[in-house]
């Protein structure tokens, strides 16, 4: 727990309850995206290449289940929660460099995520991007789709105001699959 002076503690247990009750909510949305139109990705990648089906199709529940579970962990909870649900603005202030390692953490143990493909070059061609596996694209777009709650966003806009970030963070391959699929996605997770 990151606790700056003159921090309420009781202050900072209500924001950890809201930042978990948070993520309590993306966990579910991610599975709900899952459930609606997990399969369906599922067979488009699979038509794209269908060297991966098996893998794809055994790691699809676990994906499902286990997604974003790092932000539970001590090396991201406390750098998140202090930086988006501070008690107070000093607190989020100072929460930057936690909330950077925080994301790099996060980076580095969840392949759904582009930025996990990269490794640093120690020559001078550049980074190495590697093909995101299908099961990592699959997850990927199911969180964006998580994301895409409020009415006018889906994973297809969020894809489209992004598209020249993610060409640098992707592969070839990955980035010609993805700006394939989000052409399925392009409604807002529907809400209870």
């Amino acid at each position: 727990m990151i606790l700056e002076p003159n921090v309420d503690p009781i202050a900072v247990v209500e924001k950890e309850k809201q930042y978990r009750a948070y993520i309590d909510k993306h966990i579910a949305n991610v599975q709900k995206a899952f459930d609606l139109y997990g399969q369906m990705i599922m067979e488009k990648l699979n038509e794209l290449d269908p060297s991966q089906a098996d893998l794809l199709e055994c790691t699809f529940e676990t994906r499902r289940g286990d997604h974003d579970q790092s932000k539970y962990s001590p090396e991201e909870f406390g750098g998140y929660r202090a930086r988006y649900y501070p008690v107070t603005q000093e607190e989020s202030d100072a929460a930057i460099d936690a909330s950077n390692a925080a994301w790099l953490h996060h980076l580095h143990v969840n392949d759904h995520h582009p930025e996990y493909w990269v490794m640093p070059d120690d020559g001078d061609d550049g980074p190495i991007i590697m093909d995101m596996s299908h099961g990592a694209i699959l997850e990927m777009l199911m969180d964006w789709q998580a994301m895409s709650t409020s009415p006018g966003s889906s994973p297809y806009k969020y894809w489209q105001d992004n598209k020249n970030y993610k060409e640098r963070v992707m592969s070839q391959a990955t980035y010609q699959k993805v700006d394939y699929l989000v052409t399925f996605l392009k409604d807002s997770l529907p809400q209870d």
